[in-house]
């Protein structure tokens, strides 16, 4: 054997005995727990100005004459009433001043659900509330296509309002609609009055402009132009009807509540 040939073996033989090299490790590191999502500091007290508003700020959240019942909606974002259940009359009669603030420094970035969590957490502190989701079944309204078809203007994309993630959005008023899909139509279906959940079954997909001139449920007397009512002005205005129907719907039960005490 030739001597090339045996340093050859060696080395191959050195290299199938040798010990692997092995990577080193460390000890996993305990992941930091994520900072409670709490306000720092919250003033709450019973409510004499006439202003009524809720508004997130920078550095916490702000309500001024607000019933308790409208903050605890925009705590959980449910604001249709069919969709809450074990409310005291008190909620919706008395209202409060809220001034509630954290540390912008701490807390940075902050998605609306997040910031809604921080307004769950201090009603459940100062209020002591207690909730339940559930699922109940209740009356709704399905909207489905009328006989003959829709009534409805394909909104131009090239001329879509974007939110700030640049996704297009239902711009919807009391008579104006741009840019809505039926689904986000149904959702907002309480601005023209009607007091159930509403079901989109119309199979429609795309995005439309629309005015729809009708007399609210909710009208003393019928608006001086004599406009139909929405069961009517669907149909006639937009090739749409609404059908009663009821379903299986997720739902906020209030176990406990209580008024807090001034600070």
């Amino acid at each position: 054997m030739s001597r090339r040939r045996v340093l050859l073996l060696a080395a191959v033989s050195l290299a199938l005995t040798a010990p692997l090299a092995c990577p080193q490790t460390t000890a996993p590191q305990p992941a930091t727990p994520a900072k409670p999502l709490v306000f720092e500091t919250a003033s709450v007290r019973p409510s004499k100005s006439d202003y009524r508003g809720v508004r997130f700020t920078p550095d916490g959240v702000v309500a001024t004459g607000v019933p308790l019942k409208f903050i605890i909606r925009a705590a959980y974002n449910e604001w249709h009433d069919q969709r809450w259940f074990g409310a005291p009359t008190w909620l919706d009669s008395t209202a409060y001043d809220i001034e509630a603030k954290f540390d912008p420094a701490g807390f940075k970035d902050l998605t609306d659900d997040q910031r809604r969590a921080m307004l769950q957490a201090l009603l459940a502190d100062r209020f002591k509330l207690v909730l339940h989701h559930e699922t109940r079944e209740v009356p709704e309204y399905a909207l489905l296509v009328a006989k003959g078809g829709p009534k409805l203007r394909v909104a131009d994309a090239s001329k879509y309002l974007v939110d700030d993630k640049n996704q297009p959005y239902c711009r919807a008023g009391l008579t104006n609609f741009r840019q809505c899909t039926m689904a986000e139509f149904a959702n907002d279906a309480a601005i023209v009055g009607i007091d159930r959940i509403v079901v989109d079954q119309t199979g429609l997909t795309g995005r439309y402009d629309f005015e729809l001139f009708y007399t609210r449920q909710s009208a003393a007397e019928p608006a001086p132009d004599a406009s139909p009512d929405i069961f009517d002005a669907l149909p006639e205005q937009l090739g749409l009807r609404l059908v009663p129907i009821k379903g299986p719907v997720p739902v906020l039960v209030i176990d406990h509540i209580e008024r807090p005490t001034e600070n």
